[in-house]
Protein backbone atom coordinates (compact mmCIF):
# COMPACT_ATOMS: atom_id res chain seq x y z
CA UNK A 1 0.00 0.00 0.00
CA UNK A 2 1.10 3.58 -0.62
CA UNK A 3 3.67 2.67 -3.27
CA UNK A 4 5.68 0.39 -0.94
CA UNK A 5 6.17 -2.23 -3.65
CA UNK A 6 6.66 0.17 -6.59
CA UNK A 7 9.81 1.21 -8.35
CA UNK A 8 10.62 4.92 -8.36
CA UNK A 9 9.49 5.30 -11.98
CA UNK A 10 6.09 3.73 -11.15
CA UNK A 11 5.60 6.23 -8.32
CA UNK A 12 6.40 9.10 -10.69
CA UNK A 13 4.03 7.65 -13.32
CA UNK A 14 1.19 7.40 -10.80
CA UNK A 15 1.84 10.98 -9.73
CA UNK A 16 1.82 12.31 -13.29
CA UNK A 17 -1.41 10.51 -14.15
CA UNK A 18 -3.02 11.78 -10.95
CA UNK A 19 -1.89 15.36 -11.57
CA UNK A 20 -3.49 15.30 -15.02
CA UNK A 21 -6.92 14.34 -13.69
CA UNK A 22 -6.87 16.24 -10.40
CA UNK A 23 -5.45 19.34 -12.07
CA UNK A 24 -8.04 19.33 -14.86
CA UNK A 25 -10.77 18.74 -12.29
CA UNK A 26 -9.64 21.72 -10.20
CA UNK A 27 -9.57 23.98 -13.27
CA UNK A 28 -13.03 22.87 -14.43
CA UNK A 29 -14.74 22.69 -11.04
CA UNK A 30 -13.17 25.96 -9.97
CA UNK A 31 -14.91 27.91 -12.73
CA UNK A 32 -18.66 28.50 -12.56
CA UNK A 33 -18.61 29.53 -16.21
CA UNK A 34 -16.78 26.36 -17.27
CA UNK A 35 -19.14 24.18 -15.23
CA UNK A 36 -22.15 25.90 -16.79
CA UNK A 37 -20.66 25.35 -20.25
CA UNK A 38 -20.26 21.64 -19.50
CA UNK A 39 -23.86 21.39 -18.29
CA UNK A 40 -25.10 23.13 -21.44
CA UNK A 41 -23.03 20.76 -23.57
CA UNK A 42 -24.43 17.70 -21.77
CA UNK A 43 -27.97 19.05 -22.21
CA UNK A 44 -27.32 19.58 -25.94
CA UNK A 45 -26.32 15.91 -26.16
CA UNK A 46 -29.69 14.98 -24.68
CA UNK A 47 -28.24 13.61 -21.46
CA UNK A 48 -30.71 13.57 -18.58
CA UNK A 49 -29.82 15.50 -15.41
CA UNK A 50 -26.75 17.26 -16.83
CA UNK A 51 -25.74 18.66 -13.39
CA UNK A 52 -25.68 15.11 -12.02
CA UNK A 53 -23.57 14.01 -14.98
CA UNK A 54 -21.16 16.88 -14.33
CA UNK A 55 -20.89 16.20 -10.59
CA UNK A 56 -20.41 12.49 -11.28
CA UNK A 57 -17.58 13.33 -13.66
CA UNK A 58 -15.92 15.55 -11.08
CA UNK A 59 -16.29 12.80 -8.48
CA UNK A 60 -14.65 10.26 -10.81
CA UNK A 61 -11.82 12.67 -11.63
CA UNK A 62 -11.02 13.60 -8.06
CA UNK A 63 -11.56 10.27 -6.34
CA UNK A 64 -9.91 8.19 -9.08
CA UNK A 65 -7.00 10.62 -9.30
CA UNK A 66 -6.51 10.64 -5.54
CA UNK A 67 -6.68 6.83 -5.37
CA UNK A 68 -3.95 6.58 -8.02
CA UNK A 69 -1.87 9.30 -6.36
CA UNK A 70 -1.78 7.71 -2.91
CA UNK A 71 -1.85 4.13 -4.26
CA UNK A 72 -4.96 3.19 -2.31
CA UNK A 73 -6.76 0.72 -4.59
CA UNK A 74 -4.98 2.46 -7.48
CA UNK A 75 -6.20 -0.21 -9.90
CA UNK A 76 -9.84 0.63 -9.10
CA UNK A 77 -9.06 4.35 -9.26
CA UNK A 78 -7.55 3.77 -12.70
CA UNK A 79 -10.70 1.94 -13.83
CA UNK A 80 -12.73 4.93 -12.67
CA UNK A 81 -10.48 7.24 -14.68
CA UNK A 82 -10.76 4.94 -17.71
CA UNK A 83 -14.56 5.22 -17.57
CA UNK A 84 -14.32 9.00 -17.19
CA UNK A 85 -11.88 9.33 -20.10
CA UNK A 86 -13.95 7.20 -22.48
CA UNK A 87 -17.09 9.21 -21.73
CA UNK A 88 -15.18 12.49 -22.14
CA UNK A 89 -13.74 11.30 -25.46
CA UNK A 90 -17.18 10.46 -26.80
CA UNK A 91 -18.80 13.64 -25.46
CA UNK A 92 -16.14 16.14 -26.54
CA UNK A 93 -13.73 14.72 -29.09
CA UNK A 94 -15.98 13.20 -31.75
CA UNK A 95 -13.75 14.42 -34.59
CA UNK A 96 -15.39 12.07 -37.10
CA UNK A 97 -18.53 14.25 -37.02
CA UNK A 98 -16.78 17.61 -37.37
CA UNK A 99 -16.67 19.35 -40.71
CA UNK A 100 -14.42 22.34 -40.00
CA UNK A 101 -10.81 21.25 -40.56
CA UNK A 102 -9.11 23.01 -37.63
CA UNK A 103 -11.70 21.85 -35.08
CA UNK A 104 -11.60 18.30 -36.49
CA UNK A 105 -7.80 18.16 -36.27
CA UNK A 106 -7.78 19.58 -32.73
CA UNK A 107 -10.44 17.11 -31.60
CA UNK A 108 -8.53 14.27 -33.27
CA UNK A 109 -5.35 15.31 -31.45
CA UNK A 110 -7.16 15.34 -28.07
CA UNK A 111 -8.77 11.98 -28.89
CA UNK A 112 -5.39 10.42 -29.72
CA UNK A 113 -3.82 12.01 -26.63
CA UNK A 114 -6.55 10.42 -24.52
CA UNK A 115 -5.81 7.06 -26.16
CA UNK A 116 -2.27 7.38 -24.81
CA UNK A 117 -3.63 8.29 -21.37
CA UNK A 118 -5.85 5.20 -21.52
CA UNK A 119 -2.73 3.11 -22.17
CA UNK A 120 -1.11 4.41 -19.00
CA UNK A 121 -4.31 3.88 -17.03
CA UNK A 122 -4.54 0.28 -18.27
CA UNK A 123 -1.06 -0.37 -16.87
CA UNK A 124 -2.18 0.94 -13.49
CA UNK A 125 -5.49 -0.97 -13.68
CA UNK A 126 -3.84 -4.27 -14.64
CA UNK A 127 -4.27 -5.95 -11.21
CA UNK A 128 -8.04 -5.32 -11.27
CA UNK A 129 -8.30 -6.57 -14.85
CA UNK A 130 -6.47 -9.81 -14.08
CA UNK A 131 -8.43 -10.58 -10.89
Amino acid sequence: MFHADHAFVEIIAHGLVAVLFIGAGVVNAGSKLRSRQHVEHFASLGLPLPWVVLCSGYALQFSGGLMVLIDWHADIGALMLIAFTIVAMLAYHHFWRMEESLRRNTARLFFLNNCGVLGGLLLIAEPALLA
